[in-house]
């Protein structure tokens, strides 16, 4: 009868491609700017599809 290798290979701890390092400054910064610009545009978007009632002048 055939093992199934398929158990084992799930139990082996998956290993990263590169070790892990320090991000530089740079890095910390682009991450952090692009967060709030994603949470911006996502704001940005709820508030047109949720403000579509006309406008009195």
């Amino acid at each position: 009868m055939a093992r199934d290798s398929r158990i084992d290979y799930a139990r082996r701890d998956p290993k990263p491609a590169q070790g892990s390092r320090e991000l530089t400054t740079y890095e910390r910064v682009e991450l952090l700017v692009s967060g709030i610009l994603r949470d911006v545009s996502i704001r940005l978007e709820e508030k047109r599809t949720v403000d579509t009632s006309p406008r009195k002048r």
